[in-house]
């Protein structure tokens, strides 16, 4: 953890140099491009987004913090090799950065409902323009739940959280979205008449039809700050989320991959969240699941 601007933290990882870096970046590069045509046998399309570093939106709020130069253009760079591929790909950097340090949290390494709203509405028009219909349809509405305090992830792993409040870095209060389903307008829809004979086989195809057919997998930040909440509601449909915390780039790929949810019944998108910081740690090898 280091500190900027008061009252804002930063994950000393964003500021880190890796050794191998091109390297580690490249295998991972190889990786996403060998996935996608893995999936694509399989009739799976792949939406990559990747999100900025902290470090990098909320520069304003460095302060002394130095951000290493060669750090600049490597989310640049690896989306353009990916797209280069012919894999869907958004660099969330240009939605996030007119927000600035509004689209995150003061004293957490993710980003706030801001942030993660307006990746969300990015995320989704980019769904809508690949052709997919997400199902099973659903609307939903949102509306502000009450305040409350939101420790920071950083001062805990600044080893801060034990010392009374008033030694730690201001708190904050958030406000998070409170998400309710809305029941579709018109009559139930019936089941084809051919499925109308014999339970177990209706039972089989109306539960298919309502297992969503977008799965997003990734790391924490699609578990902060009603993300998912703000894609399915961008999308109008429910999804399957499968991040993971700690996950880093290949953790909950991997599980996803050899779950029964994929191996028994696939989806038609996977949405990949990959932080910026990951791109050029070390590569875990990514097994997809038969």
């Amino acid at each position: 953890m280091r500190s900027g601007c008061p009252g804002w933290l930063f994950l000393t990882e964003e500021l880190q140099v890796h050794r191998d870096a091109q390297a580690n970046a490249q295998a991972k590069l190889q990786a996403v491009i060998a996935l996608r045509q893995k999936l694509a046998q399989r009739d799976i399309a792949l939406l990559v987004a990747v999100v900025p570093d902290k470090s990098r939106i909320a520069a304003a709020q460095l302060c002394g913090l130095s951000r290493p130069a060669q750090l600049e253009a490597r989310a640049t760079q690896w989306v353009a090799g990916l797209q280069q591929a012919g894999v869907r790909t958004i660099d969330l950097a240009p939605t996030l950065a007119p927000l600035g340090a509004s689209a995150w949290l003061r004293t957490d390494t993710h980003w706030n409902e801001t942030g993660a709203q307006a990746a969300a509405a990015v995320i989704a028009a980019q769904v809508r323009a690949a052709g997919l219909q997400p199902t099973p349809a659903q609307a939903y509405q949102a509306q502000p739940g009450p305040l409350a305090r939101r420790p920071g992830d950083l001062v805990h792993l600044a080893g801060l959280d034990w010392l009374p409040l008033r030694w730690q870095p201001q708190p904050e209060e958030v406000a998070a979205t409170e998400f309710k389903e809305v029941a579709a307008a018109g009559p139930a829809p019936t089941a084809p008449a051919e499925a109308t004979k014999g339970g177990d086989d209706l039972d089989d195809l109306l539960g298919d039809q309502q297992l969503p057919n977008v799965a997003l997998i990734g790391t924490s930040f699609s578990r902060n700050s009603n993300f998912v909440g703000f894609l399915q509601q961008a999308l109008g449909a429910k999804i399957g989320s499968f991040a993971k915390d700690g996950g880093k780039f290949s953790g909950s790929a991997n599980e996803y991959f050899s779950n029964p949810a994929f191996t028994q019944t696939p989806p038609k998108l996977v949405v990949w969240e990959i932080p910026e910081r990951d791109l050029q740690t070390p590569y875990e090898a990514i097994r997809l699941g038969r």
